[in-house]
């Protein structure tokens, strides 16, 4: 049987087709990581509204935390191997695709 990927290059491509580039925000989990104030704060200036300073505390709240399941190394590979292509499409398209995207280890 086969595995089908996602690819997060075509459906952006799709939504690029109706929408203008200052329409569409693309944003990463990475980013709400690394730095939830900046991404809240972009996330307000795309919808044209003022960042709340009164959110920061809630920006770092845990909510719902799940545990990590290690991934069989069979599936890792193919994962890895499956989304190769599409994280080189999406480097391309995203000039602020992750550091972290770019070198995934599933």
């Amino acid at each position: 049987a086969a595995i089908l990927f996602y690819k997060f290059s075509r459906a952006l491509s799709y939504w690029e087709k109706y929408f203008k580039e200052e329409q569409l925000l693309v944003v990463f989990y990475d980013e709400l990581l690394d730095s939830p104030w900046q991404l809240y704060s972009r996330i307000c200036g795309f919808l044209r509204i003022e960042p709340d300073s009164a959110q920061l505390p809630q920006l770092s709240k845990k909510i719902n935390e799940g545990s990590y399941l290690k991934l069989p190394e069979k599936f890792r590979e193919k994962i890895e191997n499956g989304w190769r292509e599409d994280i080189e499409e999406l480097s391309l398209m995203l000039p602020s695709l992750p550091e972290s995207w770019k070198n995934r280890k599933v």
